[in-house]
């Protein structure tokens, strides 16, 4: 998605890489990474739904409205 200076012309999200934490303390966390070529970007929208907070650079303006289903 960073390749992008708009939203103008993204139609596929090619890789989402999440890291999740299990408290608050950031001491158990994890990394799972997503791709198109893997085929799992569904399962890594899923978890990013499902999440009590995402953390981002530029989430709100331009990660969150890329990945809405219309586009993805």
């Amino acid at each position: 998605i960073k390749n992008f200076q708009t939203l103008d012309g993204l139609k596929t999200v090619h890789c989402l890489v999440i890291q999740t934490y299990e408290d608050d303390l950031e001491i158990d966390s994890r990394v799972q990474t997503f791709s198109s070529q893997e085929g799992n970007i569904e399962e890594g929208l899923r978890i990013l739904q499902l999440a009590d907070a995402i953390v981002g650079h530029n989430i709100i303006n331009f990660d969150i409205p890329a990945l809405r289903p219309s586009r993805v």
